[in-house]
């Protein structure tokens, strides 16, 4: 801002004293320029002086050297006009520092030199925090993931510190970022205490309207110059701030006796999700199975008229991995990132534990006529209407108390399932079973 209405004074005895040059780019307080005015040429302004005759000539000085072009009353203006120099930046101010500027007039024809009051510049071209800023720290029950009850639990503001940086000064500003989402700004006012943490607060507004995931925060300080600092370190808080609507409809599972064997997860079992009005375009499903995830998977929008939105095949292996024993099917419905919903459990019980682990020996059939084919699996004319021989060969994993059942083509052939024995145990040998030709 251009100085108005500055009046000085002197005795009858003291020579005039010539105002301090005016720099309009200059701060009022200190003389800081900005970095980007350095990029033209400064421009000084000051008025004519009293006394001043024609062909009396000006000149800047910067640390007493004179600097730029010179200037000329011709013709002589009025005292109180305005007269323009500039430091030209291509040869000056080229290091950070305080400059002393003062204007000089050149009597004519005398030559007689009389200074100006002298105005401080000072250049910054240095950016804060040297090389690298520090990340800003957050409470330890955020760093793993900030839910919206814990930022509740904090008042609705999560609050950021940063631990001071190099080059700390009054006017500096704070610009946070949350992701590419700008964030809360401070401007320092020089009086902080480098030992305690600068606070950044993120306001509950502020963070529910950051999409997800939210991204990295980190945060840059601009210092009163313009000069930016490089990228603070950043750090990932996960943000959980959706409110959850609890108690969707439970998944379904057709036929369902509440129980899943072996058979059953071998075939991979259907899970079905049904229709609520909770749902919307753009939602995902993620499917628990016990301690296993599915998905996510998105819903189709011509899906959300159909009285079952999605059908989630789980194979044998997602069950086995979540391993036998009583366990809860549920959904989690995923809306921009976020959890938005869960449903209620299904609960089955899960049983795949086969009674002896591993593949079963093949059996072996015997004719049972009195002249039956040496040949093993063959059944000769002679035994074609005859019961034949099961011959089983002894697992050592068999339990007394197991059922061994026998099929032929699909149908069972022994006269009842047979029941593993104690006696069967001990004696390890193999089992000679009937297959009757009546089955």
């Amino acid at each position: 801002m251009r100085q108005k209405n500055t009046f000085y004074t002197r005795g009858p005895n003291q020579e005039p004293t010539l105002i301090p040059p005016f720099v309009p780019v200059a701060d009022e307080v200190d003389g800081l320029i900005k970095t980007a005015d350095l990029a033209n040429d400064i421009i000084v302004e000051f008025s004519v002086w009293e006394g001043a005759r024609l062909q009396d000539s000006y000149q800047l000085r910067l640390n007493g050297d004179e600097v730029g072009l010179a200037g000329q009353l011709i013709p002589l203006p009025p005292v109180g006009t305005l007269l323009r120099l500039t430091i030209p930046v291509d040869t000056e101010l080229k290091d950070d520092g305080a400059y002393e500027l003062d204007y000089m007039t050149i009597g004519y024809p005398s030559g007689a030199k009389q200074s100006s009051q002298i105005k401080t510049l000072v250049v910054d071209r240095t950016a804060p925090g040297a090389h690298q800023l520090g990340y800003m720290d957050f409470p330890a029950e955020a760093k793993d993931g900030l839910t919206l009850e814990e930022l509740q639990s904090m008042g609705g503001v999560l609050t950021g510190s940063i631990f001071g940086y190099s080059g700390l000064n009054r006017g500096d500003v704070i610009k946070t970022y949350w992701g590419n989402v700008p964030g809360p700004e401070l401007e320092l006012n020089g009086l902080e205490d480098e030992s305690q943490a600068i606070e950044i607060l993120f306001t509950q507004e502020f963070l529910t309207a950051l999409g997800s995931p939210a991204g990295a925060t980190y945060y840059t300080v601009t210092d009163r110059a313009g000069n930016t600092s490089a990228e603070s370190q950043k750090i990932t808080i996960p943000l959980f701030l959706t409110e959850v609507t609890p108690g969707l409809p439970a998944p379904v599972i057709d036929n369902n006796d509440g129980v899943i064997d072996y058979a059953e997860a071998m075939a991979s079992v259907e899970v079905k999700i049904p229709f609520s009005s909770f749902l919307m375009e753009g939602d995902q499903v993620l499917l628990h199975w016990g301690s296993e995830e599915l998905g996510p998977a998105a819903i189709a929008v011509e899906d959300l008229g159909e009285p079952f939105i999605l059908f989630f095949d789980v194979p044998y292996l997602i069950i086995e991995q979540a391993q036998s024993g009583l366990r809860d099917i549920k959904y989690d419905v995923i809306r921009n990132g976020q959890v938005a919903g869960t449903s209620d459990p299904l609960e089955v019980l899960v049983n795949i534990e086969l009674p002896v682990p591993g593949v079963l020996d093949k059996p072996t059939i015997k004719g049972s006529s009195s002249t039956p084919s040496n040949e093993d699996n063959f059944i000769d004319e002679n035994d074609f209407e005859l019961d034949a021989t099961v011959l089983v060969n002894w697992n050592p994993l068999f339990k007394a108390n197991q059922i061994l059942t026998v099929f032929w083509g699909g149908q069972e052939v022994l006269e009842q399932p047979y029941t593993l024995t104690n006696s069967d145990v001990v004696a390890g040998r193999t089992l000679l079973l009937t297959a009757l030709n009546s089955k």
